[in-house]
C-alpha cells in the first residue's frame, strides 16, 4: 500500500469521524468519491463494518441521551416531592404542638391528620409502586354501652380499644379516630390477604377485651370494613367511602365481623 492509498483511507476515516461528530449520515459509498479505480473488496467490507459500528455508536448515544433526560426529569420530580414533604413535616410539627391534629379523647390523630397522611401514602405508592389499604372499624352497640354504663365509662372503653389497636399495628401503619366509635387505619405495602388477617386479629382482640366497672364487666365487639386503594383514588373521601360501605355490610350481616369493599370500583 503506497502513501497515496493510505492517505485516501485516512481521508475516508476523517469523513466518517466528521459524520459521527456532526450527526450526519453517509454510507460507505463515500469511498467512491475518494477512489478513481475500483474499490478493493477488503477495503469496502472494512468500510461497511466501520460504518455499521459508527451507526450503532450514534444510536447508543441517542438512547443514552433519552435515558439521561428521563433521569434528570425523575430527579427533578423527586426534589420537588422532597421539598413538599419537608414543608408538610414542618406544618405537622407545628400542628402537633398546638394539638390541632390530635383527638383529645383518645390521643389518636384526628380526621385532619388522617387526610394529610393519605396524601403521603399516595406519594409513597408512586415512589415504591406498592398498594395500601384503609381499614375502618366501629364499636358495635356503642350507644347502648353509654346508656348502660355512662358516657365516662364508654369513653374509658374507647380509650382502651384505641390503645389496643395502636399497639397491635405495624410501625408504618397509621391509626386515627374519625369520631364516635369509629377509627381508621391506613396500612401501606399490604395485600388483601394481609389485611384480612389484621382485621380478624383486631376483631378477636376487642372481643376478648373486658373493662371492669362498678356495674360489672364492660365488653363490646367491633365491625370492620376494608378497602384496598386503587390507582385514581386521589381524594381520601373515595377510599373512605368504600371502606365505610364495607363496614356497613359487616354491620347488617350481624356485626363482630370483617367485610371487604368491591374489588373493581368505578372511580369518577
Amino acid at each position: 500500500m503506497d502513501s497515496q492509498e493510505l492517505y485516501r483511507i485516512m481521508a475516508f476515516f476523517k469523513v466518517e469521524c466528521e459524520r459521527i461528530a456532526g450527526g450526519k449520515y453517509k454510507t460507505p459509498s463515500a469511498l467512491n468519491e475518494l477512489f478513481v479505480d475500483p474499490i478493493p473488496e477488503e477495503l469496502y467490507e472494512f468500510a461497511l463494518m466501520f460504518s455499521d459500528m459508527s451507526n450503532r455508536i450514534q444510536k447508543r448515544e441517542t438512547v443514552n441521551a433519552k435515558r439521561l433526560a428521563r433521569l434528570e426529569s425523575d430527579m427533578a420530580a423527586a426534589r420537588e416531592e422532597k421539598e413538599e414533604l419537608l414543608q408538610r413535616v414542618e406544618q405537622l410539627e407545628t400542628e402537633l404542638e398546638d394539638g390541632t391534629v390530635l383527638d383529645p379523647l383518645t390521643g389518636l390523630p384526628n380526621r385532619k391528620r388522617l387526610d394529610e397522611q393519605y396524601k403521603f401514602e399516595i406519594m409513597r405508592v408512586k415512589r415504591n409502586n406498592t398498594a395500601f389499604a384503609c381499614l375502618m372499624l366501629d364499636l358495635d352497640h356503642f350507644a347502648q354501652i353509654n346508656q348502660q354504663f355512662g358516657e365516662q365509662r364508654g369513653d374509658q372503653l374507647l380509650r382502651e380499644i384505641a390503645r389496643l389497636v395502636k399497639n397491635d399495628m405495624r410501625k408504618d401503619d397509621f391509626v386515627g379516630r374519625l369520631g364516635g366509635g369509629e377509627m381508621l387505619i391506613l396500612a401501606p405495602a399490604t395485600t388483601r390477604e394481609g389485611m384480612e388477617l389484621v382485621g380478624e386479629r383486631l376483631r378477636s382482640a376487642v372481643e376478648r377485651l373486658s373493662v371492669n366497672t362498678p356495674q360489672g364487666a364492660m365488653k363490646t365487639t367491633i365491625s370492620v370494613g376494608i378497602a384496598i386503594h386503587f390507582p385514581g383514588e386521589r381524594q381520601p373521601e373515595t377510599l373512605y367511602r368504600r371502606a365505610s360501605k364495607a363496614l356497613y355490610e359487616a354491620k347488617i350481616e350481624g356485626r363482630n365481623r370483617v367485610a371487604f369493599a368491591a374489588q373493581n370500583p368505578r372511580i369518577g
